[in-house]
């Protein structure tokens, strides 16, 4: 008994030892993790930023869009612009996010992307079961002189 008690001992400090030891390095900046480095990370973020300024764009543009269509204004729902939108949320959702301030963004803009998506799903929803009617205006008729 006494023996296995030395000998869970010794691991013990050889595994403080070598936590030491890996401190040491780490503030020396010795170790490096063992995923891939790339060189240019700015890329990667000016490509976010780039996507979520597009995405709130368009988001609204969508909005608009929506509205549009329910006024009677526009005879289709968009349902190809919320596709590319849904895409490029997709894209923002898995390209990673560096600093705090892109991580807030993304999230922002994914989080207003879900409220409106919620909203045109439950106004599509009102229009089909006929909660709410279309404002249809009559054509005007061209009168030829």
């Amino acid at each position: 008994m006494a023996k296995k008690l030395k000998d869970i001992l010794e691991k013990r400090e050889q595994e403080d030892e070598k936590d030491v030891e890996l401190q040491k390095n780490l503030q020396k900046g010795g170790y490096r993790s063992s995923a891939p480095q790339t060189q240019d990370k700015a890329p990667d973020t000016e490509q976010l930023r780039k996507l979520i300024a597009e995405a709130t764009q368009l988001i609204q543009q969508l909005n608009n869009h929506y509205k549009q269509y329910t006024l009677g204004v526009q005879n289709n729902p968009p349902t190809e612009d919320r596709s590319t939108l849904e895409q490029i949320i997709q894209k923002i959702k898995l390209t990673p996010k560096n600093t705090p301030t892109l991580k807030f963004s993304a999230q922002s803009t994914i989080n207003q992307f879900i409220t409106y998506k919620n909203q045109w799903d439950k106004m599509m929803l009102d229009l089909e079961s006929g909660k709410i009617q279309r404002i249809i205006k009559p054509n005007k008729k061209i009168i030829k002189y």
